[in-house]
């Protein structure tokens, strides 16, 4: 069993982008702006196991109960755009102008509750073949306020998301597998007209193998995947302080994995992936086709610490590694892209005794710039620089 709470809020100034350029190619308008973005979030799981035998089969059956609440609100001020344009020279640009005569633009609260049942068995139809089927049923009430347009709206979904996989082991060390299922998760937030979204649904096919060492240390696996979703949200390519629900998209590729001990002192982790992801169904036809935005389409990392025992007593670790993410869309009609980087991270650790261990870390150690993120058709996230961070943990 396990409950979380979660408790937030953004508030502070902001100046938003408003494009195109101008037909100069240079001048941009801008709107003075302020939010308060506040969010409280709370969860209760719980779940039991149990084994049991009907017959010649063995099954392992698990069950459980969700529940989530989530409330989210915009209280957003902004600039009259016609009367200060805040207009500013890309090239050449002057800062310093005043601060702008605000109004409320935007002033939301969206309140959900989600209750989810779930039941799973898998069962050992023989010494090499296991099958797992389970259910989950979720059922979702939303309540969106605008208190600017006086209106309420309220949508109740449910659903039901079977799964369904087959193993074969062949041997207690390796197996191959295949499964398939559907899913289902609320939308928060609205659309630019208003308008609540109605919930994310997929369907998801995975065939892989996986392997382990003879003494368990070392492990991989491989897998390849085809999954579509329908109401995904995306930025808007209009105003990205919106999102848009694209019809359909469909991601399918290949991810590859290994981890654990290479000996008694190497420790290694590496991943790889390819995912082909875009919109096949949209009422837009200019998002047909398209990738979906700030996903690479080649990802992979790659970490290794070298660990052994002081001679005073004690422990210490020294590694490094990098992570590589290739070239990502920036908008989502693909109208720039952001390039491939990578970066390097060194890290090092001295367990003083069973309690306390200090760590330093260095982060883009090569101190590389790359783009991070997009943000609508005018804005690109810088990644951070280098970054050297020292830490105690101290276990009571």
């Amino acid at each position: 069993m396990g409950a979380s709470y979660r408790e937030t809020e953004f508030t502070g100034e902001a100046v938003d982008l408003n494009g195109p350029l101008r037909p100069d190619r240079r001048t941009l308008t801008r709107r003075d702006s302020w939010r308060s973005l506040p969010s409280r979030d709370s969860a209760v799981q719980a779940e039991v196991e149990g084994k049991l035998r009907t017959g010649a089969f063995t099954h392992t059956v698990l069950a459980g109960v969700s529940t989530s609440r989530l409330t989210t609100g915009q209280n957003i001020w902004y600039s009259n755009l016609a009367a200060q344009p805040f207009a500013i020279d890309i090239d050449n640009p002057t800062y310093g102008a005043p601060h702008g005569v605000l109004s409320r633009g935007f002033w939301t609260d969206d309140r959900q509750r989600a209750t989810g049942v779930f039941l799973q068995d898998q069962v050992d139809l023989t010494a090499k073949w296991k099958l797992l089927a389970g259910v989950r049923f979720d059922r979702f009430d939303q309540t969106l306020t605008d208190r600017l347009a006086n209106t309420r709206q309220v949508q109740r979904h449910s659903a039901a998301s079977p799964r369904l996989g087959l193993t074969y082991m062949l041997s207690d060390r390796s197996s191959v597998y295949v499964s398939a299922g559907r899913s289902f998760r609320p939308n928060a937030g609205l659309a630019e007209n208003g308008i609540a979204f109605d919930p994310q649904k997929g369907t998801a096919f995975e065939a892989g193998a996986k392997w382990a060492s003879a003494d368990d240390r070392l492990n991989g696996s491989v897998a390849v995947f085809d999954i579509k979703k329908s109401n995904v949200l995306t930025p808007s390519s209009t105003n990205p302080s919106f999102s848009v629900a694209a019809g359909e998209v469909r991601s399918r590729g290949i991810e590859a994995d290994l981890a654990g001990q290479l000996d008694a002192h190497w420790r290694l982790s590496a991943n790889a992936a390819f995912t082909d992801a875009k919109v096949t169904r949209d009422n837009n036809p200019a998002l047909l086709d398209k990738r979906l935005v700030n996903i690479p389409r080649v990802s992979a990392g790659l970490f290794v610490m070298r660990e052994d025992a002081l001679a005073h007593g004690g422990r210490y670790g020294v590694g490094g590694g990098l992570v590589h993410v290739g070239e990502r869309t920036g908008t989502a009609t693909d109208t720039y892209r952001l390039p491939a980087y990578t970066t390097v991270r060194l890290t090092s650790y001295w367990q003083m005794d069973a309690r306390t261990r200090f760590m330093l870390e260095v982060h883009n150690l090569f101190d590389t710039t790359y783009d991070a993120a997009s943000w609508g058709a005018l804005t690109v996230l810088p990644g951070l620089g280098r970054q050297v961070v020292a830490s105690v943990k101290v276990a009571f």
